[in-house]
Order: structure tokens, then sequence, then C-alpha cells
């Protein structure tokens, strides 16, 4: 008998702080809960300089690409840091409000966790009940799930690489459609290897974290057998 997955992704507060300064090194500054007696005395971290819209970005594309049920907290996707308090129920004040009428100036992350829902409900390789593999199974040309480097289906086992692609075949999933995760976590460009594939299917690349409008409203063919990521940056490729 198979077990069915039961998971839940989180990214709030401190929690999506942290990630966007592990993937794009942000400034970070947390708020406190208001207990004992450093409450409320903030915590400055200071790393490398990249934009707050880039770090966001990639936080959020970490959850919504991952398997399980991506939860957000309202405001989330308004870009509500809550100055990286994830613990506010005790915060009476600036910190644990949110004024709606603000939501204005993040227009832009709004319409991106938008097409990322709706992107998670297209694919339902992202949503899978049962473990993956890493097998092909079902001798549907590819694995079930793959990994990728420089180098197609050749992953070095080191500690220190910052940069993979995962490959999911949508043929598990019913789907017609596969799908290329790259991550960059470089500070330089990377190339990740794209795998032939079957037939005459191409690779489209459909979002990339870098650019104002990460979603492409058409798909862009990717004529080399390879994909270059900028620094701190994730993308999506589709293969059909």
């Amino acid at each position: 008998m198979e077990m069915k997955i039961s998971r839940r992704n989180f990214v709030k507060g401190s929690a999506a702080l942290a990630a966007g300064m592990a993937f794009a090194g942000l400034t970070g500054c947390s708020a406190g809960t208001g207990a004992g007696s450093e409450a409320g005395k903030p915590l400055h971290v200071k790393v490398a300089c990249f934009s707050p819209t880039e770090g966001t970005k990639n936080a959020a594309a970490m959850l919504f690409l991952s398997q399980g049920v991506p939860m957000l907290m309202a405001g989330d996707e308004d870009c509500n840091s809550q100055q990286g308090n994830n613990n506010a129920y005790c915060q009476d004040n600036s910190i644990g409000w949110k004024d709606w009428k603000s939501s204005r100036s993040s227009k832009e992350f709004f319409r991106y966790i938008r097409s990322f829902i709706q992107f998670r409900k297209e694919h339902a390789i992202l949503r899978m009940e049962q473990p993956m593999r890493l097998s092909d199974a079902k001798s549907a040309g590819y694995p079930d799930l793959s990994y990728h480097e420089e180098n197609a289906w050749i992953t070095p086992q080191h500690f220190n690489r910052k940069a993979i692609g995962v490959l999911y075949c949508g043929k598990y999933a019913g789907e017609a459609e596969d799908v290329f995760i790259g991550f960059n976590f470089c500070n330089f460009p990377k190339k990740l290897a794209l795998p032939k594939q079957r037939g005459r299917r191409k690779w489209y690349l459909a979002m990339d974290t870098v650019g104002k409008e990460s979603f492409l409203e058409e798909q862009e063919e990717v004529k080399e057998s390879w994909y270059s990521l900028e620094p701190h940056s994730v993308c999506i490729i589709i293969g059909k």
C-alpha cells in the first residue's frame, strides 16, 4: 500500500526574509515578538546588496515550485513583511496591521503570485500525492524526477554546488508538458544543460525571475541545449 503525501510549505515573515536573504543577499530586519526584554529591538543583518523585489520573487518561486501545499499568510502576496516578524500576534501596531490601501505599490508582485497560482493549477506534476522514485517506471522516456547541471543527467556530488536544474516528467501526472526548473544561487551567471527532448518536442522559456515581468506572455523557444541563468535567479522551461 502506498501512502499519500500530506505536506505544507510555508514562506512567511522572517522565514521569507531568510529565504530571500539566502538566495538574493538582502538586508533584513527582525522587529521582535513583543515578549521579553529584547522585544522590539531590531536585528540588522548586512549582506550583499540586491533588490528586495528580486529576493522576494525568488523566495516565492521556491515556495510555489515545491511539492506540497504552498501556504501564504494574508498580505504575503502584497509584500507585507511585518518587518521580518513571523509571530506578530501581540503587535497591536503597524507591524501587525495590514493596510490594504497600500497595495498599489506592489501590483507587479501581486500579478507574479497570481501567475504562479495559475501555473500550479495547470501542472499537476508540481503537486503529486506520491513520492517521486527518480526512475522511469512507466517507460515515459524520462524519469519522473531528475537533476541536471552543466551536463544533462550528470550531477557532481559536492556540497558547494549552487546551481541545479530539476526536471519533472509530465507523463507521470498524465500531462503532455515537461517542467524544467532552474535554480542559480551563484554570484555569477550559470549554464544549465537541457536534456534532449523526445521526437520533435522543444524547450520553451515560461518564466525567469530576472526582469520586470517574470512570466512571459508568449513562451520563447530555447534554441540552445542549455539555458544561462543570471546570478540569484529561478527559471521555468517547458518541454512540449
